[in-house]
């Protein structure tokens, strides 16, 4: 018996079966998370090539490329548009994983991220709001912004108060960019959890009246 031929054949049967059990979870993966923005009325998509280039600052600024937009959910939610999907980062160096979610905002407006003060996660525009003037607040989150006026405007008393008070604000980093509002987490995208994030943008933007963003 020619057992170089034999171990082959069996390296061959076992190299397929690992291919069809990983085929086969992939494929009740993908059923699951389609399964999932069923239930919310939404769409879903393996991929989207171009939301990976769409948006600036943190988290898409990491590295200049090898970054790919994937499992994505789209819908209306609360009245309003919204994207769920996972941003994964090829490069070795990084390795990263986030959440993103976006909702839309009624009219494009200028750039303005809010974070923690501290947390380094407010990268993305190269002018800065440092101060809004609130003291409590300012001691607590950083603001940076394209248009000093309309990032005061957007920050108003009672949305400095509730941010200040929700304890969901301290680590759901928000930034504004064009007709989206933008927050992200680290880690992958749980299709039994897509609307988290996008109940604190929804809470945040009906706070804020809507002539600030005519």
């Amino acid at each position: 018996m020619d057992w170089d031929w034999v171990w082959f054949g069996i390296a061959v049967v076992l190299l397929g079966g690992y291919a069809c059990y990983h085929w086969r979870k992939k494929r009740r993966g993908r059923d699951a998370r389609a399964e999932a923005a069923a239930r919310l009325g939404w769409q879903y998509d393996s991929a989207d090539p171009a939301l990976a280039d769409r948006y600036s600052g943190e988290p898409f600024d990491q590295v200049a490329g090898g970054r790919t937009a994937n499992h994505v959910f789209r819908g209306e939610y609360r009245d309003r548009a919204a994207t769920v999907f996972q941003l994964d980062f090829a490069s070795s160096d990084t390795g990263a994983t986030y959440r993103i979610t976006t909702v839309g905002l009624p009219s494009p407006k200028p750039g303005v991220a809010v974070s923690m003060r501290g947390g380094g996660r407010v990268r993305g525009f190269g002018l800065g709001v440092k101060e809004i003037g609130d003291p409590e607040f300012d001691a607590a989150f950083e603001v940076k912004a394209e248009d000093a006026a309309f990032a005061r405007d957007l920050l108003m008393a009672d949305v400095r108060a509730w941010l200040r008070e929700d304890p969901r604000a301290g680590h759901t980093p928000f930034r504004i960019q064009g007709t989206e509002i933008i927050t992200w987490r680290h880690g992958e995208v749980d299709p039994d959890d897509l609307h988290a994030d996008a109940d604190f943008l929804c809470d945040l933007l009906d706070r804020i009246p809507r002539e600030v963003f005519a």
